[in-house]
């Protein structure tokens, strides 16, 4: 099936990934979106911000009256190669441009630009600062490897960065009195989490299957199998990024308002 929003054809989904037009709506619901002038959000590379396309629709679409008729002739419309230019309302002259293959009820997305890694790369920027530079460009690379299909490839950069944040994790619970790392050493990846849960974020802890599902598409799964898991990996390592951010930026407020308040009493027993 296709996505419930059409859009993220455009959007989210990744290059050569496969969908099926599964029912009548479907049908219905790309159709309109590719021939009558739809809008989607999506940020402009050119215009640096967030912005709203519109559709370049084909004036030439059919118009037939019976139901059944109506629905054979959209899904004809929608064969072969569909090339769909859209501009940014911002500047007409932004543009981006998707190519699918529609064959009977199956659409393939086969061509983009620019390409997700470019038009997503805003949305992670704000992960640059926690991971570093060396885990940030790892992070832009797996979204980038499996924006072009490269599975196998963008789960390696996942794990390496899930990697790096349980060995920090593991630093400062060396530094806890009472630590045994020896245990540490000998236990699995998924019983590290667990040992050092406090340490890690909770959205991580409880699901630590992550570095299972990892793992076992580096050396397992294939490269559909693991395009098709990608999104939900990517959303989940978002996930254990914001709880660091959150936990860092309370942190700071709190140490701020701890300072305001000793500055404050000090004023006043002046």
């Amino acid at each position: 099936m296709i996505p419930e929003n059409v859009s993220e054809l455009m959007t989210k989904a990744q290059l050569y990934q496969s969908f099926t037009l599964s029912d009548d709506t479907e049908i219905d619901a790309l159709y309109e979106f590719l021939f009558m002038d739809s809008k989607y959000d999506c940020f402009c590379t050119e215009c640096e911000k967030d912005s709203t396309f519109r559709v370049v629709a084909s004036r030439d679409y059919p118009k037939t009256i019976g139901v059944n008729q109506m629905l054979e002739s959209r899904l004809a419309t929608l064969q072969g190669l569909q090339v769909v230019g859209s501009f940014c309302m911002r500047n007409s002259t932004h543009h981006m441009v998707h190519l699918f293959i529609v064959i009977d009820t199956s659409v393939v997305k086969v061509g983009q630009y620019p390409s997700i890694a470019d038009i997503s790369s805003p949305s992670i920027k704000k992960y640059r600062k926690i991971l570093g530079e060396e885990k940030y460009r790892e992070f832009s690379k797996a979204i980038g490897l499996a924006s072009h299909g490269v599975g196998i490839g963008s789960f390696i950069y996942l794990r390496r960065i899930l990697e790096s944040l349980i060995e920090e994790a593991h630093d400062a619970a060396k530094e806890v009195p009472g630590w045994n790392d020896e245990e540490y050493q000998q236990a699995r990846v998924t019983e590290k989490i667990v040992m050092l849960k406090e340490h890690l974020p909770t959205f991580l802890v409880e699901n630590k299957g992550m570095y299972s599902i990892l793992s076992k598409g580096v050396h397992e799964l294939s490269e559909a199998e693991c395009n098709e898991i990608f999104p939900a990996m990517q959303i989940g390592i978002e996930l254990i990024l914001d709880e660091r951010i959150e936990k860092l930026e309370k942190e700071e407020k709190i140490r701020i308002a701890s300072k305001n308040v000793a500055s404050i009493l000090g004023k006043l027993k002046s």
